[in-house]
């Protein structure tokens, strides 16, 4: 796909196009916070040369999942122009455990708790699964303890550096240090913890309002007190 010429529809299969659906969707439901559109972006960011804003202009007009025209009669995807690179780094591995929980169903394997690197967690049947959640700058602080039944869990955070991009701006997220997002399945909660990163304690807590099923929980960096001290907000019960 990114590789396509614009107005150039491609083929692809089922899953691809299923995972590409539910990202237009939470993109849209979102207001763009979650765009998969921002490969540009970040190739600029990993680049050498940062500094060149004709460079990141470029970038930011090849970013937006408007640019994405999916069609289900064929299975195709079209970009409106080009190029566009699609990064499915915030919603693939959520994708892809529930790919997995479909697996273990028609194994009848009806409960288990999955999870790709504790960073992305599904459980799935009538047990209920003790799940932690702690402060990624202090592992010994527990943010909240959750008996979670046939729900998914997901976290993103800046640990590895500032490799969020906000699509509005088309600049890093700093204002954040992490944010965790629970949800019905795993692709969505995936998705969702990387919007919150991006997404104002106000539009999150709209959200959570307008999704009765969200749970949101973002740790935000205190720009008038000490390093590394950080406020916890949390929208929806955590109890």
């Amino acid at each position: 796909i990114n590789n396509l010429s614009a107005d150039t529809p491609l083929r692809i299969g089922l899953p691809a196009f299923e995972c590409l659906q539910l990202s237009l969707r939470i993109y849209n439901q979102t207001n763009g916070a979650f765009d998969i559109t921002v490969g540009s972006l970040m190739d600029y960011y990993s680049g050498e040369n940062k500094s060149s804003k004709e460079e990141l202009n470029l970038a930011r007009r090849h970013t937006g999942s408007h640019l994405i025209e999916l069609n289900e009669a064929d299975y195709t995807v079209k970009l409106s122009t080009s190029p566009v690179r699609l990064d499915l780094g915030g919603i693939g591995k959520g994708y892809a455990i529930d790919q997995m929980a479909g697996l273990l169903s028609d194994w009848s394997i009806d409960t288990a708790l999955l999870h790709g690197g504790f960073s992305s967690v599904l459980a799935i049947g009538a047990k209920s699964w003790p799940l932690t959640l702690s402060n990624p700058t202090n592992h010994r602080q527990i943010l909240a303890s959750i008996f979670s039944k046939g729900r998914a869990f997901s976290g993103s955070g800046l640990q590895k550096g500032p490799h969020i991009i906000d699509p509005h701006t088309g600049r890093p997220v700093e204002n954040k240090v992490a944010a965790w997002a629970c949800a019905a399945n795993a692709a969505t909660a995936d998705a969702l913890s990387t919007a919150f990163m991006v997404m104002s304690p106000d539009n999150i807590k709209q959200y959570c309002t307008n999704h009765s099923d969200t749970l949101a929980m973002v740790l935000v960096k205190q720009q008038d007190a000490k390093a590394n001290e950080s406020s916890i907000l949390r929208f929806g019960c955590w109890e």
